[in-house]
């Protein structure tokens, strides 16, 4: 009787043992599933990874790069500091569809921002890795003046597409001119959100271009 009673106990302990194992299993698993799902994921049609570069957390991609004739003939490696699926909040009114030759304009307001050279830089990398002919040129007069550099606004310039960085209340981009000779698009960031918004901006282009819709 004892030993039926000693084994029946045993049993509920292995039972219990095997249910705890079980649970802490699961819940190992959903850990890992977690962190693959953060560390690599798609979006925009595009493939990401979650890497480190020393102490920067920085979200990687390539992007297919093609010759005249459609053939890929190399990847450009596109390095973002937001995670492209948490920039959403970024209103967009319009589809961006750029022409062959953009001039990238910057209002005076852009220079007030730390990260201005950083999100500029990347913009134009971009821009020249998906085979755009880019330029860059101020809103402000003055300055053009007084730096040789080119004066542009989307009133004075046709024939390409033009892209206005500004503060703003807002961060958001929008189309603000729809016209047959040329597109004007803002990047409009507040509080100097210059890099997420320029980020949204790329995302947006490459999923447009492909006649993709960016959710």
């Amino acid at each position: 009787m004892v030993r039926k009673k000693r084994v029946k106990r045993e049993e509920r302990q292995l039972k219990w043992i095997l249910i705890m194992m079980a649970i802490l299993l699961f819940f190992v698993l959903l850990i890992y599933f977690i962190m693959q799902y953060e560390r690599e994921f798609e979006y925009a049609g595009l493939k990401f990874n979650k890497i480190m570069f020393d102490k920067l957390i920085l979200y990687y991609t390539k992007i297919p790069v093609a010759d005249p004739y459609g053939n890929i003939v190399a990847y450009y490696n596109l390095y973002l500091r937001n995670d492209p699926r948490k920039l959403k909040n970024i209103a967009i009114n319009s589809r961006i569809l750029l022409r062959k030759n953009v001039v990238v304009t910057l209002d005076p307001s852009v220079l007030e921002c730390d990260d201005n050279i950083i999100a500029v830089a990347n913009l134009g990398e971009f821009l020249k890795a998906i085979g755009i002919n880019a330029e860059f040129a101020t809103t402000n007069k003055t300055l053009a003046n007084e730096s040789e550099i080119k004066y542009a606004t989307c009133d004075t310039i046709s024939g390409k597409s033009i892209i206005t960085n500004k503060k703003a209340e807002k961060t958001e981009i929008l189309r603000d001119n729809i016209a047959k000779d040329k597109e004007c698009y803002s990047i409009n960031f507040k509080s100097c959100e210059i890099i997420k918004a320029t980020e949204r901006f790329m995302i947006a282009a490459l999923a447009h271009s492909r006649g993709m819709d960016l959710k």
